[in-house]
């Protein structure tokens, strides 16, 4: 395992809520079958986005694992800024209050190449 997927390894199982975003659903699929059995549950909670890169297989098997498949088609705003907003209802939902970010990991994918920041 690559030192950026340790340390995003460690932070899956602390986090309130797990998402992923469009063809960045594609990067943590292959992520979640090489950790499968290391971690509980590497299955995120949302997968939104307009789905114009993210692979149907990977969509499919996150959503028969429990995650919620939120399509997201307005182009007025970018995948992540929608992500972001149904990240917000969901704790709304869920009556979960976030006042201080403790730990912040983002994956942001690019020309299908993913940068982790350290």
């Amino acid at each position: 395992m690559q030192e950026y997927n340790v340390k995003l390894f460690y932070s899956i199982p602390t986090a309130s809520i797990r998402a992923t975003v469009d063809g960045g659903t594609n990067v943590w699929y292959e992520f979640s079958q090489e950790i499968q059995n290391a971690i509980n549950n590497p299955i995120p909670d949302l997968v939104t986005g307009d789905f114009d890169s993210a692979e149907t297989r990977c969509l499919n098997y996150f959503e028969a694992h429990g995650a919620k498949i939120i399509h997201t088609p307005d182009q007025d705003e970018t995948d992540f800024n929608k992500c972001v907003r149904q990240i917000r209802i969901e704790l709304a939902a869920r009556e979960m209050k976030v006042y201080l970010l403790k730990k912040f990991s983002m994956c942001v994918g690019y020309d299908g190449g993913v940068f982790f920041p350290r």
